[in-house]
């Protein structure tokens, strides 16, 4: 296996199988009074109540982030106390969370799957010597950006074509200004915009496929068109995208042949608990975080042609979430109370999105000016885009 590969397998467990979130009320916040974590931890592990009713315990390694207007904050905490209506935590890394409760509007808590951890940790370190190999992982990894649509999903494993030498794939226009990147900056944004144009020609089929699901369960014809609308517009964001990655690399980028789409099914859902499942993780969650960052990216990016690009990706993947919205509101409004309930409980235990690989600092002026997102913005747009799932789901119509 080659060092991004085993990168891959790790981060990419880390982050699905060692942590579990669930959402609270900021007023069961007050039960923290006392709490003491990390290394030398004491004393009872306090229960706070989930938006799904169920409990979680807080125990000395879970995390907590409190979202308010405008800010997010949180970690590991040392220390808990809330007195007279005032959050104040001591963290581990030093830093200091004091905010009233009236103020937060919402919060979370992650809690370590520590046996998935463990094993996960094992199977890293047989494989350490390999990853330490791998020089080049920066520009090796997939997903770099976090811009890309919908997941294409055969049996369970995500998939993308591999690159062939093709014509057809790439959108004629205007190119990016190249002449202020160093050689190692174009190489960067070659391989980003590469994986985003995997990411985004993979989304084809999977619109296509959400259609005959769509067709298949019995939805009304104005969901299966936009289904169809989307895959088309897939196709523009894949040609976009191509384009780019060319431009950067220097040599013609394209997609070869799917081959995993011979053996998969035409259908992804049998029942509107599946469909509405699928569309909230990869629609309202997934797509939903590649919408915002697409317009994050936009609003800090200065090349023209990579602005036209992230400009019809952003405004069209945003039509993609309110489309999953769409179709997990028919699901639940013709499904019954136990898909909602099973829909609110899957909304606080989301699978993890795995992030893009962080560039070094030295790059990331002339990589956010064509398109690329730093890492830490990009997690703060998953957590807000989590949170902004459940809280939906919790209030919304459907329910």
């Amino acid at each position: 296996m080659k060092p991004q590969c085993w990168a891959l397998v790790f981060f990419g467990l880390l982050g699905c199988v060692t942590v579990t979130s669930k959402g609270v009320r900021p007023d069961e916040l007050a039960r923290l009074d006392g709490y003491r974590g990390g290394p030398e931890a004491f004393g009872a592990e306090p229960e706070v109540q989930t938006l799904a009713g169920d409990k979680v315990t807080v125990r000395p390694d879970s995390y907590v982030f409190l979202d308010l207007p405008g800010a997010h904050m949180g970690g590991r905490f040392e220390s808990i106390a809330v007195r007279d209506g005032v959050f104040d935590g001591r963290k581990l890394d030093g830093g200091r969370v004091q905010v009233r409760l009236d103020q937060i509007t919402s919060a979370r808590v992650d809690q370590p799957n520590r046996l998935a951890a463990w094993a996960v940790t094992a199977g890293v370190l047989a494989g350490a010597v390999t990853i330490l190999l791998g020089t080049y992982l920066f520009f090796s990894l997939t997903d770099f950006g976090g811009i890309a649509g919908r997941a294409l999903r055969v049996r369970g494993r995500q998939v993308a074509a591999p690159l062939a030498a093709v014509d057809g794939w790439q959108r004629p226009g205007s190119r990016p200004d190249m002449s202020t990147l160093s050689p190692e900056g174009r190489r960067a944004l070659a391989a980003a915009w590469t994986e985003t144009a995997r990411a985004e020609h993979a989304s084809v089929p999977a619109f296509s496929r959400l259609s005959l699901t769509l067709v298949a369960l019995g939805a009304p014809a104005r969901l299966v068109e936009r289904a169809h609308v989307a895959a088309l517009e897939e196709i523009e964001h894949a040609r976009l995208s191509f384009a780019l990655a060319a431009a950067y690399a220097g040599e013609s980028v394209a997609p070869g042949p799917l081959a995993e789409l011979h053996d998969a099914p035409a259908v992804t859902a049998r029942s509107l608990v599946e469909l509405a499942e699928e569309s909230l993780v990869d629609g309202c969650l997934i797509e939903g975080v590649a919408a915002a960052a697409a317009a994050s990216s936009l609003a800090g990016a200065r090349d023209p042609a990579v602005r036209e690009a992230l400009g019809i990706i952003a405004r069209d993947e945003a039509s993609h979430v309110a489309l999953a919205w769409e179709i997990v509101g028919w699901c639940c409004r013709h499904g019954g109370a136990d898909l909602r309930r099973r829909l609110l409980k899957l909304a606080h235990r989301m699978p993890s999105v795995r992030p893009p690989p962080e560039p070094p600092p030295r790059l990331a002026g002339e990589l956010g000016a064509h398109g690329c997102l730093p890492l830490a913005a990009w997690r703060k747009l998953l957590e807000q885009t989590r949170i902004e799932v459940a809280s939906r789901l919790a209030s919304c119509g459907y329910f």
